[in-house]
């Protein structure tokens, strides 16, 4: 007999489904190119026309696989926290911790490394 949802747990499964619709996002939405992109390569606008049409063509596969990546992980994770780590398994909470700081841990690092427009730093 399983557990009831407990708070942990409960975040756990929204964190998931979060982290699933950002994958959708990715899959279905995202442009290829965004300003911040643009600015981190140095480019101008000329050089982005000459060769956009291209990278645009390459980096939307990139954030169709990269889509699909966080589609999984985020259904992975609901899955995770509607079985074993509601049972408290300690491999299911350990496994929770590592593979968030690995994922969503690493995404915030590199957006502040790039100066995205939603930061602190894009913004000043």
């Amino acid at each position: 007999m399983a557990r009831p949802w407990s708070p942990s747990s409960t975040l756990l499964a929204l964190g998931g489904a979060f982290v699933a619709c950002i994958g959708v996002y990715f899959i279905l939405l995202r442009p290829s190119l965004l300003p911040e992109d643009i600015r981190y390569m140095g480019l101008t606008t000329a050089e982005v026309t000459g060769t956009g049409p291209r990278l645009e063509a390459w980096l939307a596969q990139v954030f169709r696989v990269f889509g699909g990546y966080a589609l999984a992980t985020g259904l992975l994770t609901l899955t995770l926290a509607a079985t074993a780590f509601r049972e408290r398994r300690p491999v299911a909470v350990a496994g929770a911790f590592l593979g968030g700081a690995a994922s969503t841990g690493l995404m915030p690092w590199v957006h502040f490394a790039i100066g995205a427009a939603f930061n602190c730093t894009g913004l000043i």
